[in-house]
């Protein structure tokens, strides 16, 4: 068997495996031996492909895998939502980005930048948890109250730390939005409402820049036209597109599009 088909096998089998995947129980699914087969999923682990727990010897998929799969695929809903984040970044002039959960974590699979020469910058594929900052809080506040509490248990060990996460979220929930100001990147601050297709919250979408311009008070003047935005976003999931492409586009005026320093992570 030729290194990829190995390769291949091994991931196949950690996605197969109704238990958790170690290497002992790959090497029986794949019929290798088990030093092969430990070596070559430590391989893996190192470019990101799987990810290992040292403690207990699983391996989990890696975030290259979610990288690659999100850069890669086209989709309806980026398709349909990219017009109307360009739309919002042209009435705010900020940074606009669309992320999706993974499970634990949240995926950008969209984004459209800021014309301003100083600008976040969110790379499609970037993986972030789920409670870092107002773009996660949205998202979470998706999960059932079970489901939130289970996150929270699972990841936030400060009791005080997961009390106010599930304040917040609760918040979010009831207001339908969600704003951070150096949450968890000094400089940077967010506003994320939610998009949804049918009954279903499938994402969230960002506005961030640096603080020193995206301030709450600017977040807050804009609030109006992001929520416009998240709506006609669900709309366009719907196919009910008529009303929208007749929206008048605000146009900022492009600035140093090319050079000038960036901000993100």
């Amino acid at each position: 068997m030729r290194i990829l088909d190995r390769l291949t096998s091994i991931l196949d089998a950690v996605v197969d495996q109704s238990e958790p995947a170690t290497p002992a129980s790959v090497a029986r699914r794949v019929d290798l031996p088990l030093p092969t087969v430990s070596r070559l999923m430590r391989q893996l682990a190192k470019a990101r492909f799987l990810e290992a727990d040292e403690r207990t010897n699983i391996f989990l998929l890696g975030s290259r895998i979610l990288e690659l799969g999100y850069a890669a695929r086209p989709t309806r809903m980026v398709g349909s939502i990219v017009p109307e984040m360009e739309r919002i970044r042209d009435a705010t002039g900020e940074t606009v980005s669309l992320h999706v959960r993974s499970d634990d974590k949240r995926v950008c699979v969209a984004e459209v930048q800021s014309f301003n020469s100083v600008r976040r910058v969110v790379p499609v594929g970037l993986i972030v948890p789920l409670h870092f900052g107002a773009t996660g809080q949205v998202l979470l506040a998706a999960l059932s109250p079970a489901a939130l509490a289970g996150y929270v248990r699972a990841h936030v060990k400060d009791a005080s730390a997961a009390r106010t996460l599930v304040t917040i979220v609760e918040t979010v929930r009831s207001r339908g939005w969600a704003m951070a100001v150096d949450s968890w990147v000094e400089g940077l601050s967010g506003l994320a409402v939610p998009v949804s297709d049918g009954e279903q919250i499938v994402a969230s979408l960002a506005i961030s820049g640096p603080s020193t311009r995206w301030t709450p008070e600017a977040m807050q003047r804009r609030l109006d036209v992001v929520l416009a935005g998240a709506r006609a976003a669900t709309q366009r999931l719907s196919g009910r597109t008529s009303e929208i492409d007749a929206t008048p586009r605000p146009r900022l005026q492009k600035q140093d599009r090319q050079s000038g320093e960036q901000t993100g992570e």
